[in-house]
């Protein structure tokens, strides 16, 4: 159980003294708040609080079962984490822009499609770590939609037809295997 802090208590860092009144926000650069740690949505098993100089977090499951880790131990976790499933990247967030890269859509307007029959060429703003992706494509107009021209920087929509489109055309990727 985490004791709650009734009224809020703000001490002066030059005399000692501490204010007692409401404060509605505080200036990191004036003031000096500690504390033991903090719950969250007024609930005790969700907590963040210090530990000999570690920022740690703790969530408690419905049993009661306590789970205690710091951001160390979360960017240790994710590294094996992606690691295990053969993503190989030098820190977390790199990990994270490769997978998010590893799936692709967008929405194509019907004005954007030229040619006869209609295409439309699809260019990644990050390239496919490989051509070994799925490619779907749904349109509002009922067309046979096929693709060409498929690398790891993009591919082309084919319409199959000369007609101008209706409506607009979604399309994902997504790399085989994941």
């Amino acid at each position: 159980m985490v004791d709650k802090v009734r009224p809020l208590k703000i001490e002066n860092s030059v005399d000692g003294t501490q204010d007692d009144f409401v404060q509605t926000e505080t200036d990191p650069a004036e003031d000096y708040i500690a504390a033991k740690g903090m719950a969250f949505e007024n609930n005790d098993s969700q907590r963040v609080f210090g530990d000999s100089g570690t920022i740690k977090f703790e969530d408690q499951d419905v049993n009661n079962n306590s789970t205690i880790f710091s951001l160390f131990d979360l960017r240790n976790a994710l590294t094996n984490f992606f690691s295990s499933v053969g993503i190989a990247a030098s820190n977390v967030r790199d990990a994270i822009v490769e997978v998010k890269a590893e799936r692709k859509s967008g929405v194509v307007e019907s004005t954007s499609f030229t040619g006869n029959p209609k295409t439309y060429d699809v260019i990644f703003s990050t390239p496919h770590s490989s051509v070994n992706y799925k490619i779907n494509i749904n349109g509002v107009d009922g067309r046979a939609w096929s693709y060409s021209n498929k690398t790891v920087n993009g591919f082309t929509i084919d319409t199959n037809a000369d007609k101008e489109l209706d409506g607009e055309v979604s399309w994902s990727t997504k790399l085989v295997g994941e």
